[in-house]
Formats: C-alpha cells, sequence, structure tokens
C-alpha cells in the first residue's frame, strides 16, 4: 500500500477547510450577546474585535445571505464603475433597472472571490455593508 503524501494532503485540507468562513471562533460567546440585540451595536462590536480577514469573511457572509436570486438576468445592460476604475455592466431584468434606479437594491463586489465578481443585494444588506466597510458597494441609488 503507498502511502505517498497523505500527511501534507490532509494538512493541506485541513488549511483549506480553515479559512472557509470560520470568523470570529474566540469571541463567539461574546458575539452571541450583541447578536440579540441592536444591529448597530453589533456592528461596530464586529468593527472593533474581528481582524481585518474575519471582517472580510463576515462580510462576504453577509453578501451571500441578503444576495437576490431570482429574476435578475435580463437584456438591459446596467453600466457602473469598479474598484479599479472601469465601467462594466450588468445584463438585468427591467425590474431590477427599477430597482437599482429607486435604491431598493445595490451591486456590490464580493470580498473574497479571485476574480472581480458582482452580485446584488437588497437594501438592508447595502446598509449593512456600507455601515460595515463602504468600499464594496460599487452601485447604490440611497
Amino acid at each position: 500500500m503507498k502511502q505517498g503524501n497523505t500527511g501534507r494532503e490532509r494538512s493541506r485540507r485541513d488549511y483549506k477547510g480553515h479559512l472557509k468562513y470560520q470568523p470570529f471562533t474566540k469571541l463567539k460567546s461574546e458575539y452571541e450577546k450583541f447578536d440579540r440585540g441592536n444591529r448597530g451595536i453589533r456592528i461596530e462590536w464586529m468593527k472593533r474585535n474581528l481582524s481585518k480577514k474575519e471582517l472580510l469573511a463576515e462580510i462576504h457572509k453577509i453578501m451571500e445571505k441578503g444576495k437576490i436570486r431570482n429574476g435578475i438576468f435580463g437584456n438591459k445592460r446596467f453600466y457602473f464603475v469598479t474598484k479599479t476604475g472601469k465601467i462594466t455592466y450588468l445584463e438585468v431584468s427591467d425590474d431590477i433597472s427599477k430597482k437599482l434606479e429607486q435604491g431598493a437594491v445595490a451591486i456590490v463586489e464580493l470580498p473574497l472571490a479571485k476574480t472581480e465578481t458582482f452580485i446584488i443585494v437588497n437594501r438592508n444588506t447595502a446598509d449593512t455593508i456600507a455601515k460595515l466597510d463602504n468600499r464594496w458597494i460599487r452601485f447604490w441609488n440611497k
């Protein structure tokens, strides 16, 4: 039976699993106290107590939770500016286009994606992201 690099492979798997959105394990009990309370207090606590990496992981999780999944894609091009200053577009439906213009939804960039990945999130999620770190919001008509 060939053993090979089983130890190395196991450690690689453990390392990848460790990076996959496991924020603030040390501070979890303290966070749970604020989780039941006011959202503003919880956001301030996260900004004070989390490292940059943990904060980005938490922002990524919030974006995925608030992501709009149905009825997004259509024939209308909606242009916006990326963080590098380029003008790009998403092809969205007429309904989503109207919601973008009204400020009911926002376009955000996922912070932990390897390439520029944009998603559309609802207003509450955009508001939370703006309070945590507004540089990930690409378009939001408040």
